[in-house]
C-alpha cells in the first residue's frame, strides 16, 4: 500500500495492560478492507519490550504506533491548530487499541510523543535525523 504520509506515536505503558502473551506486532483493521489505504484506516504497532524488556524501565512496555495520513489533512494549519488536531488524532487511535486490543491503555500511558508529516523538521532537531 502506497502511503502518502503517516502518524506516529511512541508511548511508554505500564506492563499490566498487556496481557503476557501478546505478540510483538500487531495490524488493526477494525471494519473492511477498503478502509486499508483511508487516512487513519489502519494501525500498525509494534511492541519491542515484548522482546526484549531492557528496553524500557522495569515494569514498562514500549508501543511504537503508525497509521496512515494524507498531508492536505495537515497543511496549512496554525501551529496552535496543528498541535491540537495531532493531539486529537492521537487520542482517537489510542481509544481503537483500547477497544481492541488493550483496555485501560489510556490509563497506562506514562508517555507519549507524537509525529506526523509536518513534524518533520521538529524530529530532525529532536533526533538529529529524519
Amino acid at each position: 500500500v502506497k502511503a502518502p504520509s503517516f502518524l506516529s506515536i511512541h508511548m511508554g505503558v505500564k506492563a499490566e495492560v498487556l496481557p503476557p502473551d501478546t505478540d510483538c506486532h500487531h495490524f488493526v483493521l477494525e471494519d473492511d478492507w477498503n478502509r486499508l489505504e483511508e487516512p487513519y484506516g489502519s494501525i500498525f504497532l509494534s511492541i519491542p519490550t515484548v522482546l526484549d524488556s531492557s528496553l524500557a524501565p522495569e515494569g514498562q512496555h514500549i508501543l511504537h504506533i503508525f497509521t496512515i495520513c494524507s498531508i492536505e489533512d495537515w497543511e496549512g494549519l496554525a501551529q496552535k491548530d496543528y498541535d491540537a488536531k495531532k493531539e486529537l488524532v492521537a487520542d482517537e487511535i489510542i481509544n481503537r487499541l483500547e477497544n481492541k486490543l488493550f483496555p485501560g491503555l489510556k490509563q497506562s500511558i506514562a508517555f507519549r510523543e507524537i509525529f506526523s508529516n509536518n513534524g518533520r523538521l521538529g524530529h530532525q532537531r529532536h533526533t538529529g535525523g529524519i
